[in-house]
């Protein structure tokens, strides 16, 4: 059986928690000395909980399914690869391998 794996290199989600420690830094910093800065606390608050579910790969596989699922509904002529959740992990998403053709290709 064929499967494509996705591996995420070890250290992604620390880094990824660090960029936005720093960004929020920033933003606080630009609020303290210029008091026209934007108030970017919601902004960094919806990006530090989206950037979570981005670096876990069962979250990834989870939503996969349920595209896999709706494209099936939906009674469109689409393939979609099916994670194999017995190989997925937060740092390995496993899929069955699908024949198909990038859409920028048309």
């Amino acid at each position: 059986r064929k499967v494509c794996v996705k591996v995420q290199h070890r250290g992604v989600a620390s880094m990824v928690g660090t960029d936005l420690a720093t960004v929020e830094f920033i933003c606080k910093r630009a609020a303290k000395y210029h008091p026209d800065a934007p108030d970017a606390s919601d902004l960094i608050k919806e990006w530090r909980r989206a950037s979570r579910e981005e670096v876990d790969f069962k979250i990834e596989a989870s939503n996969a399914t349920q595209a896999a699922v709706a494209l099936e509904r939906s009674g469109l002529n689409v393939g979609c690869a099916r994670p194999l959740p017995e190989y997925c992990g937060r740092r390995v998403l496993t899929m069955a391998f699908i024949e198909g053709w990038k859409i920028t290709d048309v």
